[in-house]
């Protein structure tokens, strides 16, 4: 995304690559976080995400996700999978 703290506290709605893997989820390359209660088996989907842009700081390189490894994050609403890229055999914990 270019320029992305200019989308700061935002509603946007995308289409992109999802990896969702153990203590992965990056979509846009920030953290994805998914709506309450959802839950989805560990892959790489082609998504369309409707959620609020979190991203304060365009130098920004870490702060989010996972060990507080990614720049910003977006928080999902809705996440509709439009393709199933890629999944592991083997299933997911949980």
């Amino acid at each position: 995304m270019c320029d992305p703290a200019r989308w700061h506290l935002r509603r946007i709605v995308a289409t992109g690559q999802w990896h969702l893997m153990f203590e992965r989820s990056s979509f846009a390359n920030v953290w994805l976080v998914l709506p309450d209660g959802e839950f989805l088996p560990y892959g790489t989907y082609r998504a369309r995400v409707a959620g609020t842009w979190i991203y304060p700081d365009a130098a920004a390189r870490r702060g989010y996700g996972h060990q507080n490894g990614w720049p910003g994050e977006l928080q999902a609403e809705t996440i509709d999978i439009v393709e199933v890229l890629d999944q592991p055999r083997a299933p997911r914990d949980g």
